[in-house]
């Protein structure tokens, strides 16, 4: 069975990203808060959402914690990838390093003309993607 063919069921968190004073991500802690959540039974992680700081986080740091989540969730929780952006082609990119890295899923937040971004992440990946309207 295919992970694009598993439903993302039971406890699905949007996980905040924890940051340092100076606006830094805490890795460490990151790390930590995924084994906790995995710890209390949480099913599916949903990271760099808009609760995940996406929009403070610069293109680097969004790969990168989505990068760290994968490999803290280790299999054993599924992990679902914001992967939205003001820009179709950001958007994209995001999608297929997300697909790359092992994400099971991704999630694409924005408006209602999304739909050819929602299109184009599609044909970028054979993974689900979660479309969320604001």
């Amino acid at each position: 069975m295919t992970s694009s063919s598993v439903p993302l069921t039971g406890s699905i968190v949007a996980l905040v990203t924890p940051m340092h004073e100076d606006g830094s991500v805490d890795y460490p802690t990151l790390r930590k808060l995924i084994d906790w959540h995995i710890a209390e039974g949480t099913d599916c992680i949903g990271v760099v959402g808009t609760t995940g700081e996406s929009p403070t986080l610069d293109y680097d740091e969004h790969k990168k914690v989505i990068e760290v989540c994968v490999q803290a969730a280790a299999g054993r929780v599924k992990v679902i990838a914001g992967t939205g952006a003001n820009a179709t082609d950001e958007a994209i990119e995001l999608t297929t390093f997300a697909r790359e890295v092992g994400a099971d899923a991704t999630l694409q937040a924005g408006s209602r003309q999304s739909d050819r971004l929602l299109s184009r992440a599609a044909r970028c990946q054979p993974r689900p993607i979660a479309a969320g309207y604001g």
